[in-house]
């Protein structure tokens, strides 16, 4: 909490807009009143910040809680709250802000727009070559904060250098529908969607269930159909190398360049 109060302080004084976003582990529901909760808002709202997300992010059987959360002293927001989403136990959160009330400097350009990648080739190339990089400057470091900071760098750089993906159309071609998620597998997405938005609505034991069993059939049967894909794409390529070879690649996750 001092960590979080000192960062608060540091950036308010600088006179800017600030947006503190994250997971704090801390219950700030209106119905909350616990001691850490209280201390949080103290701390923020000292600082001119106000909460964004009132709404629960995390929904069990057992409790609401709303534990991901926004602080901010930028007023002209438009819209916020949370995304339907099952990828993970947390609900996503979003705001939107007002840009014509804002300042812009330089619109960014097209080709500056980056997304990281997490896909089994990019983590894979990630771990050889921070297990092939040379630690001993951190290893040999007497201060741990210059250590520490050494080793971030260093580990930065890396993660870079293998996981961001940069430019417009780079983009557009990774996040683009897999083949094999055909109009069958949408559909069973829609229901498992559905189930799991009624699961947020009223989360009863059965309700958990249902979108469990439910979602483990999808997930069969989304394996099933990519498996069914490649297959018949090696079948149709088996007198060409060159091809099947590119197949083999693109089912590994293994990037195509030409250097």
């Amino acid at each position: 909490m001092y960590i979080c109060m000192y960062v608060c302080m540091y950036v308010c004084s600088e006179n800017k807009y600030f947006f503190l976003i994250g997971d704090f582990n801390i219950d700030c529901s209106p119905i909350d009143t616990s001691i850490c909760k209280n201390s949080l808002l103290q701390v923020t709202c000292s600082n001119g910040l106000f909460q964004v997300i009132t709404v629960p992010t995390r929904i069990t059987t057992n409790k609401h809680s709303c534990i991901d959360n926004c602080f901010t002293n930028y007023s002209n927001l438009l819209l916020n709250g949370t995304i339907f989403c099952d990828l993970s136990d947390h609900l996503p959160i979003f705001i939107t802000i007002d840009l014509n009330k804002t300042k812009i400097s330089k619109i960014p350009d097209v080709n500056l727009i980056s997304k990281y990648s997490f896909s089994s080739h990019r983590i894979d190339k990630l771990s050889h070559s921070l297990n092939n990089e040379d630690w001993q400057n951190v290893q040999m470091c007497n201060n741990l904060n210059d250590a520490f900071d050494i080793f971030i760098n260093s580990y930065q750089s890396k993660f870079n250098e293998h996981c961001l993906v940069k430019g417009h159309k780079k983009i557009v071609q990774m996040l683009k529908h897999k083949p094999w998620i055909n109009k069958n597998i949408k559909c069973l997405m829609a229901k498992k969607n559905k189930l799991y938005k009624k699961y947020l609505n009223n989360p009863t034991d059965i309700n958990k269930s249902n979108f469990k069993t439910f979602f483990k059939i999808y997930n069969k049967i989304k394996k099933q159909s990519k498996k069914e894909y490649f297959h018949d794409q090696l079948t149709k390529s088996k007198n060409d190398t060159k091809k099947t070879w590119f197949i083999i690649n693109k089912l590994l996750n293994a990037s195509i360049r030409k250097k």
